[in-house]
């Protein structure tokens, strides 16, 4: 078997970094071994997929080695070498394209070879590059490197020991003491953030223990009134109120702090940085809207969020630059739930060739299942319902609801039978649910199965219990749906029951 290490490697890279990595074989500073260019190009051929059953050790050894005899340890030298080629060659493409790295390590560089002058220039234009981006942690983190780079270049070259040269070291070490601490302390509440993010998601109680008790001896407030700059006291109380927003009870008003300090200051922010706060906020006014707070209008602010997020391209990274399908999902429902039915549909024509090609064509069915289910076209939501492959989509809450719906306003009552049999299913096994958002939904099957139940069996009888019940529950979702409906079947009833009568 070829191996499947390198392979992957290689079915990783792009058409360019692929033309690349061959240019990078060719070039005998980088490598002096002709049998691994053979060795490429002969395992290029069969990029990007790699499946074809010519692609067999015995085949590409005859091809390196025409007159000999296969010998297997060769072949696994030449995989093993090619692979460590390939991750040289990754590390180099990083390398080129993250330049304050490779300044940093120049810098030393220089330093150790006592070339001072090229030393300071270097230095100073490296400042003047970071003084003029955005701010963010990493920012930060090369005002450090910055400041810790002069301060021993200062220690070792200049020898006027006299009381000027030492208090601009102090200067030296206090200002890359502290760009050190905005970098530790942004950081540090990024990563308690994600604990609360995952806790909740999965629904577990109870977070490491370190980090849980880390900021008992961490006072962010008085770290942020010793600073004297503005914009850095801004970013420090930004991500103060981040940490209490996740850690405080009633936090309505640490909400806002947070939410105002992120529209004064996201200005000076770098792109990753503002698209992590706008997932911060996100985040929160989901949880929010979710518990049916109904103190601040979250549903507002959260389109808001999700408007900047799309208009941003906050999604894309480095890594993936595709408009992930959940959260298409998810502005595309919160759109609709909120009557932004224009909006919506706008969104997914905009929208939809910026997910994954392999998603693309169900997530478009499903957008607009919903979208006419939600504005009550329920039969052109069942002929895309239909286009949906199920064993590649599953389902969410909201798109199980639909279907009942959908199958009920079109008296597919046995269907919807079925739909509601699935969506309890569904709940039961979804392990990473809180036992009180199962029961709101867990209610609502039980009523919507009665009332198909009812319709099938034509009796009426215990409607009005029925519903007279229905109204003292809180926890359930889609109430004042059910609501109507059983009143709906109630009046049809009483319409069937005057006429025979």
């Amino acid at each position: 078997m070829v191996s499947k290490e390198l392979i992957f490697l290689l079915s990783s890279l792009s058409p360019k970094e692929l033309s690349r990595f061959e240019d990078f074989l060719r070039s005998p500073y980088l490598n002096t071994n002709r049998k691994l260019i053979e060795l490429f190009l002969i395992l290029k051929t069969y990029y990007p997929l790699f499946n074809k059953s010519k692609l067999t050790k015995e085949n590409i050894f005859q091809e390196l080695y025409p007159q000999k005899k296969y010998y297997d340890a060769t072949l696994r030298n030449l995989f093993s070498d090619l692979n460590e080629a390939g991750e040289s060659f990754l590390v180099l493409e990083a390398f080129s394209n993250d330049s304050f790295q490779k300044e940093d390590i120049l810098l030393r560089v220089l330093k150790e070879r006592n070339l001072t002058n090229h030393f300071v220039k270097k230095i100073n234009r490296s400042y003047k590059k970071v003084n003029e981006s955005d701010l963010s942690s990493s920012y930060f983190e090369k005002r450090y490197k910055l400041e810790n780079s002069r301060l021993n270049f200062n220690i070792i070259y200049d020898k006027n020991n006299n009381k000027e040269t030492i208090l601009q070291r102090l200067q030296h070490i206090s200002s890359s003491t502290k760009y050190l601490t905005l970098n530790f302390l942004m950081e540090v509440i990024d990563r308690y953030i994600k604990t609360h993010v995952y806790a909740e998601k999965y629904n577990i109680n109870l977070l490491p223990h370190f980090i849980s008790n880390l900021f008992k001896f961490i006072d962010v407030d008085s770290i942020s009134s010793s600073i004297q700059e503005e914009e850095y006291r801004d970013i420090l109380t930004l991500y103060s109120c981040l940490y209490k927003m996740n850690n405080q009870g009633d936090t309505n008003n640490i909400y806002l702090d947070y939410k105002n300090t992120y529209q004064k200051c996201s200005f000076k922010l770098s792109k990753d940085e503002r698209a992590f706060h706008n997932s911060n906020l996100i985040n929160y006014c989901v949880s929010k809207y979710n518990e049916l707070d109904h103190s601040y209008d979250y549903a507002n602010d959260l389109m808001i969020f999700y408007k900047e997020l799309i208009d941003n391209t906050y999604y894309k990274t480095e890594e993936n630059q595709f408009l992930p399908s959940n959260l298409f999902r998810a502005i595309l429902v919160t759109a609709l739930k909120l009557g932004q039915n224009a909006w919506a549909e706008q969104f997914m024509n905009s929208n939809y060739l910026n997910i994954h090609f392999k998603d693309r064509d169900n997530m478009i069915n499903l957008g607009f299942f919903l979208f006419f289910g939600y504005t009550e076209q329920y039969e052109k939501a069942l002929k895309y319902l239909n286009n949906i492959k199920l064993d590649y989509f599953v389902f969410k809450y909201d798109e199980h609801l639909m279907k009942v719906k959908v199958f009920y306003e079109l008296g597919m009552y046995e269907q919807g039978l079925c739909a509601l049999h699935s969506f309890v299913e569904f709940i039961h096994n979804n392990a990473f649910e809180s036992s009180s958002s199962k029961e709101k939904y867990l209610n609502f099957t039980k009523y919507a199965l009665k009332l198909f139940t009812c319709k099938l069996e034509n009796n009426e009888n215990e409607l009005e219990f029925l519903e007279y019940r229905l109204q003292s529950v809180d926890n359930i979702i889609n109430k004042d749906w059910l609501v109507e409906k059983y009143r709906g079947v109630s009046k049809e009833n009483l319409t069937l029951h005057k006429e025979l009568a």
